[in-house]
């Protein structure tokens, strides 16, 4: 049996279309391999933020680099080890080399004033990267 694990960090943050997307992709995922394939939700958060996600009851999995950034980049590959990876919210770690990414739009690049600076930045020079760095 295959394992697979998503990343859930989007669990912590507020409900916007990209996390909605991943909630219904995440919950279908769960739904459609069970017993086929082992899946484990992990995020740093101990449960869903909003109450119409409530049933995707994540892992928590507490790194020492916080909550946000730290803990997708570093903590999580460690975690998913050689497990496929799935990662619904446009950012995956470049640490991990068998995972899945879905990259939403193409915003930052199109519309940089639309995000905080530093945001668009790092957006536009990490999501390259991501792509290429994903197996699938």
């Amino acid at each position: 049996m295959a394992s697979i694990d998503i990343n859930g960090k989007f669990l912590g943050a507020g409900l916007n279309g990209v996390h909605r997307t991943a909630a219904h992709y995440c919950e279908q995922l769960i739904k459609r391999t069970a017993g086929e394939h082992d899946v484990r939700l992990l995020s740093p958060f101990a449960a869903a933020s909003a109450a119409e996600f409530a049933h995707l009851t994540p892992t928590q999995a507490r790194g020492r680099c916080g909550s946000g950034q730290g803990w997708e980049m570093l903590t999580l590959p460690k975690l998913a080890r050689s497990n496929l990876l799935v990662n619904f919210c446009n950012l995956a770690p470049l640490l991990h080399g068998n995972s899945v990414v879905m990259i939403h739009d193409a915003q930052t690049f199109l519309y940089p004033q639309d995000y905080s600076g530093r945001q668009a930045a790092a957006y536009r020079r990490m999501l390259p990267w991501i792509g290429r760095a994903a197996a699938y």
